[in-house]
């Protein structure tokens, strides 16, 4: 049985066509479990009247505690030999968990990744296809950080539940991110796992608000990205040293970006100096990677010397209408 995990806030709008999504798969074997992560619209009651006509569907109501806080809940609740996640904006294609669990059987394999749709909110999809074949976890590792195809979602990815049960890993998101929270936990799991599966096909559809798209403005709760990715630079130290460089730029970029968008917003840089600081050992070989943006290659170490002067040249000399993060390469 497949143990499908959504947590749910504030989707009335979109939630019926991503619950008929899963419920429609050709592998009926499966359990739904919903999270509503205490949502102040109408997604309750949808929640509840789904777990009403059919009993595959499982409804849970907590508090609001964030994205991470919900999948936790749901992993816990998760009985099924494998383990899958849907995001409420999203749709997946009717035989997509039934490729993905054929996929790790014929191949003996740990985790399974399909391709996706990307979905921009008033324009043309876009699509993100992989290689299909077995990969090892070291470059299944590298792929995770550096394309945007294999990706650190785990919407396109099917588990083994032995990552998260309580006689195997018990792997679980950290609750402290709140923003791209799902690329540590992926990368946990490859560190474990022995064998990885792509299946090319476009199986899930990934919707873009044209407010993400744009970027998410600064915030406090942007700031704990930056916590992961610095466990995510220390985790690939430890586990895949060669890939250390491509994890540690994640960390410069990431933080150059929120410094840029903190500025941009007349917010305290005061709250980063933290991360500033540990950018710093980083940041003249981010210089010196042929794939860093050549303004985050000013930047990054202008702000490790001295953040007010890059604060006020960024005033005086920046893009003000938008400060966009650099984008991973978008296949294989």
């Amino acid at each position: 049985m497949i143990s499908i995990v959504v947590p749910v806030y504030n989707a009335e709008k979109t939630l019926k066509k991503c619950l008929d999504s899963v419920l429609a798969q050709t592998r009926t074997e499966l359990e739904l479990i919903l999270v509503n992560d205490g949502s102040t619209d109408g997604s309750a009651k949808i929640v509840d009247a789904y777990a009403k006509k059919d009993a595959r569907v499982r409804a849970v109501h907590t508090p609001n505690r964030g994205v991470s806080a919900a999948r936790n809940t749901g992993l816990g609740l998760a009985s099924g030999d494998f383990v899958g996640f849907a995001d409420t904006d999203d749709w997946v294609e009717p035989n997509m968990f039934e490729r993905l669990i054929g996929l790790i059987e014929r191949e003996d394999a740990d985790i399974a990744v399909c391709g996706y749709f990307e979905r921009p909110e008033g324009a043309a999809p876009e699509t993100a296809s992989l290689a299909g074949g077995l990969v090892s976890p070291e470059r299944a590792y590298r792929l995770a950080l550096e394309t945007k195809a294999f990706g650190g979602f785990v919407w396109n990815k099917l588990f083994k539940s032995d990552f998260f049960a309580a006689d195997g890993y018990r792997l679980r998101f950290d609750e402290s991110v709140h923003v791209c929270e799902d690329l540590l936990l992926v990368c946990e799991c490859l560190c474990r796992a022995q064998r990885i599966a792509c299946d090319p096909s476009l199986l899930y559809h990934y919707s873009v608000s044209k407010e993400n798209a744009g970027g998410r403005p600064f915030s406090a709760r942007r700031t704990t990205l930056l916590n992961s990715r610095k466990k995510l630079a220390a985790l690939t130290r430890q586990r895949f040293p060669e890939l250390a460089g491509s994890a540690e730029s994640l960390y410069v970029a990431d933080t150059v970006h929120t410094f840029l968008l903190a500025v941009r917003s007349g917010a305290k840089t005061a709250c980063l100096k933290d991360h500033l600081r540990g950018i710093r050992r980083y940041a003249l070989s981010y210089v010196f990677r042929k794939k860093s943006p050549f303004s985050y290659k000013l930047m990054a170490p202008l702000i490790c010397l001295s953040p007010r002067m890059a604060e006020a040249l960024y005033r005086r000399f920046g893009d003000k209408r938008r400060t966009q993060a650099p984008r991973r390469k978008p296949s294989l």
